[in-house]
């Protein structure tokens, strides 16, 4: 009983560190995204969209691309592109894109 725990409060911290990690990747990011739309920098918010590798980035942040830059989506270009590859790359991975992209797609 004890051991079980102890393996319990193991997993606990190892998942809140994993957490935590996402966490310090993810704010830097969001915040840019945020920052360019509220200057308007939509062109340069595009060019980052075309860039968004899906193959090797996290689902937490394909999610939050869409999700973050969803409100400018007529000034981007690239959002329903980066929407379709994000779709096609968690059918890929066995996700299922409706349930993630719910009110996107």
């Amino acid at each position: 009983m004890i051991l079980s725990g102890i393996n319990d409060c193991r997993t606990y911290l190892s998942e809140k560190i994993i957490v935590n990690e996402l966490i310090g990747k993810l704010v830097p990011v969001y915040r840019e995204i945020n920052s360019l739309m509220m200057r308007g920098e939509w062109d340069e918010l595009n060019i980052r969209l075309k860039h968004v590798d899906v193959k090797t980035t996290n689902e937490v942040m394909l999610v939050g691309w869409v999700r973050l830059t969803h409100i400018g989506k007529d000034k981007l270009p690239e959002y329903d592109k980066l929407l379709n590859r994000i779709a096609i790359e968690f059918i890929r991975r066995g996700l299922d894109e409706q349930t993630l992209l719910h009110g996107l797609l």
